[in-house]
């Protein structure tokens, strides 16, 4: 019986002592941090008006709501006038009117 256990004890130790080893030779090639997703969205001629009225609308609700809920931390919306190559940068809290970033 004392020989059942100390090889049950011996057994769960090396189990653990392998396991440690294991987990700390996990190469990561990257650091844990916020990751940005970003979409190039092409409007058809004519449509931009009512792309942006959804953008302003339902889709900054829905980045509302997942940013209370704590999945996202923030979020932007990015426009180019392909006439001008001008970028205009719209803050979340800028959105509404398109052409005011929000005093930032």
């Amino acid at each position: 019986m004392k020989r059942n256990r100390l090889l049950f004890s011996s057994l769960i130790g090396l189990i653990l002592t392998v396991s440690v080893l294991v987990v700390a030779q996990v190469n990561r090639p990257y650091r844990s941090g916020a990751v940005w997703n970003v979409s190039f969205i092409k409007m058809k001629p004519g449509m931009d008006t009512a792309y942006l009225k959804y953008v302003a609308g339902d889709w900054k609700r829905e980045q509302e709501a997942l940013k209370k809920d704590g999945q996202i931390i923030s979020y932007k919306v990015l426009t180019t006038d392909a006439r001008c190559e001008r970028l205009e940068h719209y803050a979340n809290d800028g959105i509404q009117g398109f052409g005011h970033d929000g005093g930032k």
